[in-house]
């Protein structure tokens, strides 16, 4: 799983940040490409976050979880990045 159940209790709803300079709470990238994805809020029921999304350019946009843990590439999945401490969108050097 990508996100601890503490993860899922400290993201905001989805919707919840609307117009502010969100927290991104959780780092997820995949080691052998540039895909990276900064999760500022989540909803549990249908495991749909909101966030920043690295990859060719940077796009706020939504991200499915189930599809997420389903990427493998040369036998390697998404990881979460277990050094990343929280950070408003506009802090984030990409």
């Amino acid at each position: 799983m990508l996100l601890s159940k503490q993860d899922i209790e400290i993201l905001p709803a989805l919707g919840e940040t609307d117009g502010t300079d969100a927290i991104a709470y959780v780092k997820i990238f995949h080691p052998m490409s540039s895909y990276t994805a900064y999760i500022t809020e989540y909803d549990p029921v249908s495991r749909v976050a909101f966030g920043l999304v690295v990859l060719h350019e940077e796009e706020l946009g939504y991200i499915s979880l189930d599809e997420l843990e389903s990427v493998e590439v040369l036998g390697l999945k998404m990881e979460k990045d277990l050094y990343f401490k929280p950070k408003k969108l506009s802090e984030l050097k990409i």
